[in-house]
C-alpha cells in the first residue's frame, strides 16, 4: 500500500512540472485502482435436490476489494450493491441463512439482503472513519441450495455498477464426483427379473464414510425388489456385507429409490491404500403397466455424500417374452440353377426363455424356390447356446418349408441371439426379385427376412418383329438371341443340357433355324426340331466360363388357321424326363432345372415340357390376310370374334346395355374392311375417325352426332369408352360403309354382313 501511495506522489510531482512547462498542457486523470475480484474457494460436487426441503450446500466465494476509496461517497449513500444470480436450475432456499456473509473486515460494512429465488443482493458501504488500510474482504457462503437440475459447472454470476465488475464463479460441480457406479452385464428382463451384478467403486480410499447413503432411482413404471439381493465390500471395504450389518440396503416408500446405506460397525477404506468397492446382487426389479419398453436406466446420486458421482446407468432391458427376426447377408442366385447359398440371417429373442423347448420354428421359401435337402440351414449361437436341433424338411409342401425343434439343453441365463447359416436352394427358372423366407412355427417366431437376390439365368432379345399372316407357310420371323446374365448361368456343370425355344398353338418351324454362339464360350452340341416342329431343340455341350450370346437367325414360320391375331411369343422352356424306357433322365445344376430330358435314340417328337419358362420373347405378330372385309360375328362377353370364319382376339368383349348390344368400334371396323392405319384416334377431341376407300367416318365420345364425308347424322346413343376402347352399337359405323347388321338372340350374336 506504501508502494503505491508513493507512485501515485511521483506522479502528480512529474504532472506539476510538465505543467510549469507547458501551460496548456492538460493534466491525466488520476489512476485507476486495482479492480475487485471474486475467488471461489470451495467448489463441492453436489447432486440433484430431492425435494424442495432437500438444500444443497455448495461453494465459498472471497470477494477482494483492494481500495475501499472506490466506493462511492455521495452525501450519505456511500454505498453500492452487488447483485448475485443463480444458474438455472438452481434456487435460493429460503431468504435468511441460504447465502451467508462470514467474517467480513471490520473495513466494509455489508447488507445481506435477499431478492427472489434466484437473485440475492449485498449492500456495501464504506467503513466509518478513517481506517489505516484502503483493502477488504468478504466471503460468501452458498449455504442451503436447492439443486433442481443442471451438469457440470454451476456458475453463479456476479455484478455491481462501478466497484464491482461483472464475472461468473464456479460454486459447485454436478456429476463430476468421485465414485463409479456401473453394471456387470445388461441383461434383457421381464416383469420381476433380475439384474446383473451393480457395483460401486470409490475412486479414492476414504470417500465412502459411515452413515451415509447412496440413492438407486429407477425410472417409472419400476420398482426395486430386494428380497433376495445380497451387498458384499471388496478391496477396501474388504470382508464388510449386509449379513453383519456394515450395509443397508432399503427401498424407499415409493420402491422406485433404493437406499444404499453405510451403518453398523463399518469402516470406511483409508485404512489401507484400496480404494472400497461395493457389489450388490440378485436385485429384482418390479414393473406395472406403465414401464415402457426398452433400456432400463437408473439415477445414481449421494443421499448425504457429495463425493458420490451422480449417474445415469442403463442396468436392465425391459421385454415381453418374445422373438423377432433380424436381417443379416443377401447372397446373389441365379433362376434355373441348384445348390445357391443364401444369405445368413438372425432369430433373436427378446427375454432369455421366450423360446420355449418342444415348440418348432418354420422356414418357408416363396412359390418357385425350393430348399436343397441336403444342405439345409444350421444354427450357430452368437449369444447363448444354441436352441435348435436339425432342420427337416415338411412333406408335402413341395421343399418350400423346413422346420426344426426347440431343444431343451441351452442356457436361459441370457437372451439368445442365433444365427441361421449355410442353407441351399433351388430356384426355378423365370424366377425374379428377392427371395423372402417366412418365419413361423409354435415358438411363435414370427417375420420375414429377405435372404437372395434372384437374377433371370438368362433374356431373350428380338429386334424388329415381323407381320405374318394368318393360314400361311414359311414366313420370316425376327431373330432371337439368348442372353446368359452370369457366366454358367444356362448350366454351370460340364455335363449335356437341353435348351427348348417352344412357339405357341398353331405356329411350327417351316425348317430348322441356324443357332451360333456370338459371344462368350459356351458351346453347343446339336440342334434340331421336336415336337412336330413346334419347338426347337439345343443341346449344350460346355458350360461358358464367361457370359455368353447365343443367336437363332433364319427362322421362318408356319401359322394354321386357329392362331389368334396378336404377338407371336417365343419361350425358353425345360424338357421334363419321360417314363419311356428309351428316354434318359440326366441330373444336375442348370439354367432350366436340375432335371432335364434327352433322348439317345433320336426320337425327339415326345418330349414333354414344362409350363415354367425361364425367358419369352415376341418373334412376330399375326394379321389376317389382307384384312379384307367381310361376314363377321361378335359374341356377348367374348374377347374372340371371326371374320369369314377366321377367330381373332379383341382386349374388351361386347356387352348389353339398355336393351342394345354395345361392341368395340376399332375391331368392327376391321371386321369390315378398314385397315389398322386408317383408324385414327385424337385424345385431344376425343374423337376417332375411320377411312375406307372414299368414305370418312367421324364418331366423338359422349356426341350422338356421327359425321359420314363430312353429312352429320344423328343416334340414337353416344359412344363410350370402356378400358380404354371405344364401344358403340355396330349398327351405326357398319351401316355407314354399306354394311348390315343382324343379332341373334338365342345366341347372343351379333351378325355384320359385308
Amino acid at each position: 500500500m506504501l508502494r503505491r501511495n508513493k507512485t501515485l506522489s511521483i506522479i502528480m510531482s512529474l504532472c506539476l512540472c510538465l505543467a510549469m512547462l507547458a501551460p496548456v498542457f492538460v493534466a491525466p486523470q488520476a489512476a485507476q485502482a486495482a479492480s475487485v475480484d471474486y475467488t471461489a474457494i470451495t467448489t463441492p460436487s453436489v447432486g440433484l435436490s430431492d425435494n424442495s426441503s432437500d438444500p444443497k450446500a455448495l461453494g465459498k466465494v472471497i470477494i477482494d476489494i483492494p481500495d475501499w476509496r472506490a466506493l462511492p461517497d455521495v452525501g450519505s449513500s456511500n454505498y453500492e450493491y452487488l447483485t448475485i444470480t443463480l444458474p438455472d436450475g438452481l434456487e435460493f432456499y429460503n431468504s435468511t441463512d441460504a447465502l451467508k456473509v462470514e467474517d467480513p473486515t471490520t473495513r466494509c460494512t455489508v447488507a445481506n439482503e435477499w431478492v427472489s429465488k434466484t437473485t440475492w443482493q449485498l449492500k456495501v458501504q464504506k467503513p466509518s472513519g478513517s481506517p489505516a488500510d484502503y483493502d477488504a474482504s468478504i466471503m460468501i457462503d452458498f449455504n442451503k441450495i436447492l439443486v433442481k437440475s443442471g451438469s457440470g459447472n454451476l456458475d453463479a454470476a456476479f455484478a455491481g455498477a462501478n466497484l464491482f465488475p461483472s464475472k461468473k464463479v464456479t460454486i459447485g460441480v454436478r456429476g463430476s464426483g468421485a465414485t463409479n457406479t456401473f453394471i456387470d452385464s445388461v441383461k434383457s428382463i421381464g416383469d420381476g427379473g433380475v439384474i446383473d451384478a451393480l457395483i460401486i467403486d470409490e475412486k479414492m480410499a476414504g470417500t465412502l464414510e459411515k452413515n451415509q447413503a447412496i440413492k438407486l432411482k429407477l425410472p417409472a413404471g419400476f420398482t426395486w425388489n430386494t428380497t433376495n439381493a445380497t451387498v458384499k465390500g471388496y478391496w477396501g471395504f474388504s470382508n464388510q456385507s449386509k449379513v453383519t450389518g456394515e450395509f443397508g440396503l432399503a427401498p424407499d416408500t415409493d420402491k422406485r429409490t433404493l437406499l444404499l446405506s453405510t451403518t453398523g460397525t463399518f469402516a470406511k477404506s483409508t485404512s489401507t491404500t484400496l480404494p472400497g468397492r461395493i457389489r450388490i446382487e440378485n436385485l429384482a426389479i418390479n414393473a406395472d403397466d406403465n414401464a415402457k419398453y426398452g433400456d432400463i436406466e437408473i439415477n445414481v446420486s449421494s443421499h448425504d455424500n457429495n463425493d458420490v458421482t451422480e449417474q445415469d446407468v442403463i442396468v436392465a432391458k425391459y421385454g415381453t417374452y418374445e422373438t423377432k427376426v433380424v436381417e443379416g447377408t443377401k447372397e446373389d442366385v441365379v433362376a434355373g440353377q441348384n445348390e445357391q447359398a443364401i444369405g445368413e440371417f438372425y432369430i433373436e429373442e427378446g427375454i432369455a426363455g421366450s423360446l420355449v423347448s418342444g415348440r418348432t420354428v418354420t422356414l418357408e421359401l416363396p412359390k418357385g424356390v425350393r430348399w436343397d435337402s441336403k444342405k439345409l440351414p444350421v444354427e450357430s449361437a452368437e449369444k447363448s447356446d444354441k436352441h435348435f436341433g436339425d432342420f427337416t424338411i415338411v412333406s408335402n409342401t413341395s421343399q418350400q418349408k423346413i422346420k426344426a425343434t426347440v431343444v431343451q439343453n441351452h442356457d436361459d441365463s441370457a437372451a439368445a441371439k442365433l444365427k441361421i447359416k449355410s442353407g441351399k436352394i433351388y430356384v426355378e427358372p423365370g424366377f425374379e426379385g428377392d427371395i423372402t423366407i417366412k418365419v413361423a412355427g409354435t415358438a411363435g417366431v414370427t417375420g420375414e427376412v429377405v435372404v437372395a437376390n434372384c437374377n433371370k439365368a438368362v433374356t431373350l432379345t428380338a429386334e424388329s418383329p415381323k407381320d405374318v399372316v394368318i393360314g400361311q407357310a414359311n414366313q420370316k420371323a425376327a431373330d432371337i438371341v439368348i442372353t446368359e446374365n452370369a457366366k454358367g448361368a444356362i448350366m454351370d456343370k460340364e455335363d449335356h443340357d437341353t435348351l427348348v425355344v417352344d412357339l405357341p398353338d398353331g405356329v411350327k418351324f417351316t425348317e430348322k433355324p441356324t443357332v451360333e454362339v456370338t459371344e462368350g464360350d459356351f458351346e453347343i452340341d446339336d440342334t434340331d426340331l421336336i415336337n412336330d416342329s413346334n419347338a426347337l431343340e439345343i443341346t449344350v455341350k460346355y458350360a461358358s466360363t464367361k457370359a455368353s450370346k447365343i443367336k437363332i437367325s433364319g427362322i421362318n414360320l408356319t401359322l394354321d388357321r386357329t392362331v389368334p391375331e396378336g404377338k407371336v411369343v417365343a419361350k425358353l422352356l425345360k424338357a421334363v424326363g419321360q417314363t419311356d424306357p428309351d428316354a434318359v433322365t440326366f441330373t444336375g445344376s442348370t439354367a432350366l432345372d436340375e432335371g432335364y430330358y434327352k433322348d439317345d435314340l433320336g426320337d425327339k417328337d415326345t418330349v414333354k415340357l414344362s409350363e415354367t419358362s425361364a425367358g419369352e420373347v415376341s418373334i412376330a405378330t399375326t394379321i389376317t390376310p389382307a384384312q379384307a372385309g367381310g361376314n363377321a360375328m361378335f359374341k356377348i362377353n367374348s374377347n374372340i370374334y371371326q371374320v369369314n370364319g377366321i377367330s381373332k382376339v379383341m382386349d374388351v368383349a361386347p356387352y348389353i346395355k339398355g336393351n342394345r348390344t354395345y361392341v368395340p368400334v376399332r375391331y368392327l371396323a376391321y371386321a369390315i374392311g378398314v385397315a389398322e392405319n386408317d383408324v385414327v384416334w385424337d385424345a385431344a377431341t376425343s374423337k376417332v375417325t375411320f377411312t375406307k376407300g372414299d368414305k370418312v367416318v367421324e364418331l366423338t365420345i359422349g356426341s350422338t352426332t356421327i359425321t359420314v364425308n363430312g353429312e352429320a347424322q344423328t343416334m340414337d346413343v353416344a359412344p363410350e369408352i370402356v378400358n380404354s376402347r371405344t364401344m358403340l352399337p355396330a349398327r351405326f359405323v357398319a351401316e355407314a360403309f354399306g354394311a348390315t347388321v343382324g343379332w341373334d338372340a338365342a345366341t347372343g350374336t351379333v351378325l355384320v354382313q359385308q
